[in-house]
C-alpha cells in the first residue's frame, strides 16, 4: 500500500519519518540485534572486573575482644599505695582486652589468572569492535532501504499518472477506431501502452512493498504497522548521491 494523500491519519497505527537522519535513530534506538550487542559488551565488561579482582591480593582479619569480669587480685606492699607497714589486697590489669590483626596474601606465580584476566580484556575490545560494525551496517542499510522507498515511492506517483494519461488515449483511440478514423494496429499499440504501464506499477509496487518490509525489520517495527514517508526527493536534480544505483532496479 503506497502512503499517499491522506496517510497521515495513519499515524497512530505507525510513525512518520521526516528525513533519513529519522530513519537512523529510530533503528539505533529500537533495533533489537544492536540491544544483543549493547548486552553482550555489558556482560563482556562484567566478566572482566570478576576475573580482575580474582588478581588482586587476599586481605583478611581477626579482632579479638575479652571482658575481664573478674580480675586476678594479688597481695602487695601498702608502700606502693601509701599504706606503709601494711599489706594490700590489689586487683591488677585491665578489664578490657583488644587484640587484632590484618594479613594481606597475594599469588604471584598464578599464570593461568593472569591470561584469564588478558582474554577477558581481549572480549571487550572485539565486542566493542562488532558493535561499531554492526552499528555502521544498520546505518547504511536503513539509509538504503529509506531512499529506495522514497525512489519507489517517487517513481510510482510518475507511473500512475503516465497511466491515467495513456488510459484517456486509449479511450480517444477507441473512439476514433470505433469512427473508422484509425486503423487496428493503432488500437492495438494504445492497449499494449496502457497493460505495460500496469505490469510496471505492479513490479514496482512489490518493489515498495519489499524496501519497506526490510525497513520495518530494522526498525522493529510490526507487519501491520505503516510508515509515513514525509520527505520528498527530486531524482532529476541528483538530490541523492546514489539514487542511479537504486533507479536500476525500478521501472520510471
Amino acid at each position: 500500500v503506497i502512503l499517499i494523500g491522506n496517510s497521515i491519519q495513519l499515524k497512530a497505527q505507525g510513525i512518520e519519518l521526516k528525513s533519513v537522519e529519522d530513519a537512523i535513530n529510530y533503528s539505533l534506538e529500537k533495533n533489537p540485534d544492536l540491544e544483543v550487542y549493547k548486552l553482550k559488551t555489558e556482560k563482556s565488561v562484567q566478566e572482566y572486573k570478576i576475573k580482575k579482582r580474582s588478581t588482586l591480593p587476599t586481605i583478611s582479619g581477626v579482632i579479638d575482644y575479652q571482658n575481664n569480669i573478674e580480675k586476678q587480685t594479688s597481695v602487695l606492699p601498702g608502700d606502693l599505695f601509701g599504706h606503709p607497714g601494711e599489706m594490700v589486697y590489689a586487683q591488677l590489669g585491665s578489664q578490657y582486652n583488644y587484640n587484632a590483626g590484618l594479613n594481606i596474601t597475594k599469588d604471584m606465580i598464578n599464570l593461568e589468572r593472569k591470561m584469564e584476566v588478558k582474554l577477558s580484556k581481549l572480549n571487550i575490545e572485539i565486542q566493542s569492535v562488532q558493535r561499531d560494525v554492526f552499528i555502521q551496517l544498520l546505518k547504511e542499510q536503513t539509509a538504503m532501504y529509506y531512499f529506495g522507498a522514497l525512489v519507489v515511492k517517487h517513481a510510482l506517483e510518475i507511473n500512475n499518472a503516465n497511466l491515467a494519461s495513456s488510459e484517456n488515449v486509449l479511450e480517444v483511440t477507441q473512439q476514433k477506431f470505433n469512427e473508422g478514423i484509425i486503423d487496428l494496429p493503432s488500437l492495438n499499440q494504445a492497449k499494449i501502452t496502457v497493460n505495460n504501464i500496469s505490469q510496471t506499477i505492479k513490479t514496482n509496487e512489490s518493489l515498495y512493498d519489499n524496501y519497506v518490509y526490510k525497513l520495518k525489520i530494522l526498525l522493529d517495527l510490526k507487519v501491520d504497522d505503516a510508515i509515513i514517508f514525509s520527505e520528498k526527493i527530486d531524482i532529476e536534480n541528483n538530490q541523492i548521491d546514489f539514487v542511479q544505483d537504486i533507479k536500476e532496479d525500478i521501472n520510471l
